[in-house]
């Protein structure tokens, strides 16, 4: 499974995250809902902002560190904020032998507002270690 489906399946396999955003989970941008301009608000993207491959001497690498950004987006901070605790609680400190993602790692957040869409974000940043055999 790709890393990409298997944070989507974290995320969307939380009750707590689709108590808030249902599967509205997407990679870089939301869609827009029929007959309107706007996103179906309450939401979440995801997007990979650094790679970082391991050196290694005795061929090619079997680790990748991958930056994501999660962005967590409502019509208000507070709602936006209940979905940025879900998705952290839901992924952070996650741990696995098997599958692409090995490890997920908190790293830092911000908030931020879209003017095209009127939305209140919380941007967060996670660190990946992927396995690439």
């Amino acid at each position: 499974m790709s890393w990409r489906k298997e944070l989507t399946s974290l995320v969307t396999a939380s009750s707590g995250v689709t108590a808030l955003i249902g599967n509205r989970f997407y990679a870089a941008k939301a869609p827009v809902k029929a007959g309107s301009s706007q996103p179906d608000f309450p939401f979440a993207t995801y997007r990979t902002v650094a790679v970082r491959n391991t050196n290694s001497k005795s061929g090619p690498s079997t680790l990748e560190f991958r930056t994501i950004q999660i962005d967590a987006q409502a019509a208000d901070t507070q709602a936006a904020e209940a979905v940025y605790r879900a998705i952290r609680a839901a992924i952070e400190n996650y741990a696995s032998t098997t599958g692409e993602i090995r490890r997920i790692v908190y790293e830092t957040d911000r908030e931020d507002y879209n003017e095209d869409n009127r939305a209140a974000i919380i941007q967060a940043d996670y660190l990946l270690t992927l396995s690439l055999t």
